[in-house]
């Protein structure tokens, strides 16, 4: 379909932007569905955030995706927020509804969707996640709101993964599970912190059916790898890493590499960056996401790019 006078914008607004996987994906979701929309990316640069929101109003750009730096920052520019967005503390998705803009967080969902695709719940488990960023806090949430027994946050400044474990413990007040958390009847979901290293990563995994890693480990060195130590993966364990690393003949990251080889199910941050598009999609055109399709966009955009993570 081609472009005319009532042709839909859907963007991309972040600093930088040029690396997104995200047009290639929505593009081809919007060719195979036959909408008069295209999705663009914009690098806006944090002073211009503000002039960027109010233009999405005034040009009546349908919605948006956000990714670093203003993720956090965006949220207060909303005039509501969504539930998710709210207990996150953070906005990558914006709908458009006739000048009102509400805020979504679709990157806990991204993370759900992709363990449930491989048959994991989170119901009632021990999951460790390395990073304590903004990825690391809308994971940790969607973690503990989908009933994760204990969530142990391992980062190498401690300050920030203890402010992560009071975030968390909000949220679950928040969300009226202070008495009885629905990992376990009648147990309220725990969170704590430890110092990153591959000490606590072997000591916090025992017993541990989830690993993730929320952090750029693996993103500027595609053979650098949190879990230096091949043996401390186990093949009874999930293993997923939100960075992905197209430069990489597989398109994976070594962690996702070695996991897969000691027999582990893996999650790669290809596939949570699917779903966070697929739910965002979603909500803009209210129609069901073409999710093979989405896919194959993705993996073909990640083939002519570089090491990346999540945007």
């Amino acid at each position: 379909m081609g472009i005319d006078g009532e042709t839909g914008l859907l963007c991309l607004l972040g600093h930088p932007v040029a690396h997104s996987l995200s047009p290639s994906m929505h593009n081809e979701a919007i060719r195979h569905m036959g909408l008069n929309l295209r999705y663009l990316a914009f690098d806006v640069t944090p002073d211009a955030l503000g002039d960027a929101i109010r233009g999405i109003v005034a040009l009546g750009i349908t919605g948006a995706n956000v990714t670093i730096p203003h993720k956090t920052a965006v949220a207060r520019l909303m005039d509501s927020l969504a539930t998710e967005a709210e207990m996150i503390g953070a906005v990558n998705t914006i709908v458009n509804d006739n000048g009102r803009l509400t805020g979504h967080n679709t990157d806990g969902y991204g993370l759900i969707a992709s363990l449930r695709e491989i048959g994991y719940d989170p119901r009632g488990e021990k999951v460790v996640m390395a990073g304590a960023g903004g990825a690391a806090r809308a994971c940790a949430v969607a973690l503990a709101l989908s009933g994760a027994r204990e969530i142990v946050i391992l980062n190498r400044t401690a300050s920030r993964a203890r402010d992560l474990v009071r975030h968390v413990e909000w949220a679950i007040d928040h969300a009226g599970m202070a008495r009885s958390g629905p990992g376990t009847p009648g147990r309220r979901p725990g969170a704590y912190s430890l110092p990153l290293s591959q000490e606590t990563i072997r000591k916090a995994t025992a017993g541990a059916s989830l690993f993730i890693n929320a952090t750029s480990i693996g993103l500027s060195d595609p053979d650098d790898c949190v879990m230096q130590d091949p043996d401390d993966i186990r093949d009874d364990m999930v293993i997923c890493d939100l960075v992905y690393s197209p430069g990489r003949p597989s398109g994976l990251t070594r962690l996702i590499e070695i996991a897969g080889a000691r027999g582990a199910k893996t999650v790669s941050g290809l596939s949570v960056l699917l779903y966070q598009g697929v739910r965002a999609f979603e909500l803009w055109t209210g129609l069901d996401a073409p999710v093979e399709v989405m896919r194959e966009a993705l993996v073909r955009a990640a083939g002519r790019s570089h090491g990346q993570s999540q945007s």
